[in-house]
């Protein structure tokens, strides 16, 4: 997979776009993904959150844009989470495809036919791979 604009963080939480650090662990709140089966297109959207560490963010939200998927699974949440754990990302890594049932370990190593993994605090999550992915950075 590409990253077309943007690193993932070495720190398992954040992306590197245009020299910004994006915690998506601390700063982001996750709001929505979308999945465009004809075009094989995943967006997945984050706000800045409204907590007072997080106002020294550039940056009001941000859009990650998969193209030419070939892989997603969305892994269900952990009923006994409360719904306010649903948008916290725990980890963002990549995984060999050999691990796509893993999803709460992180891995700093890639390959380009690895997976992209999102992991939030409920205990939900994706697995994607596409061909790119660019962060589009959004005005909210």
């Amino acid at each position: 997979m590409q990253l077309r604009n943007f690193q993932i963080g070495s720190d398992g939480i954040s992306l590197s776009w245009q020299g910004q650090y994006l915690d998506l662990h601390n700063c982001f709140d996750f709001q929505s993904f979308h999945y465009a089966i004809q075009s094989r297109q995943i967006e997945l959207c984050w706000r800045r959150s409204l907590e007072e560490w997080a106002k020294g963010t550039a940056l009001p939200g941000l859009k990650l844009v998969f193209s030419d998927i070939f892989f997603f699974r969305v892994k269900e949440r952990d009923v006994d989470y409360p719904f306010t754990e649903d948008d916290f990302l725990m980890s963002v890594s990549f995984h060999p495809i050999e691990l796509r049932d893993e999803f709460d370990s992180i891995s700093l190593s890639s390959s380009p036919a690895d997976d992209l993994t999102f992991f939030f605090q409920s205990e939900w999550g994706f697995k994607i791979n596409a061909a790119i992915v660019a962060l589009q950075p959004q005005l909210v």
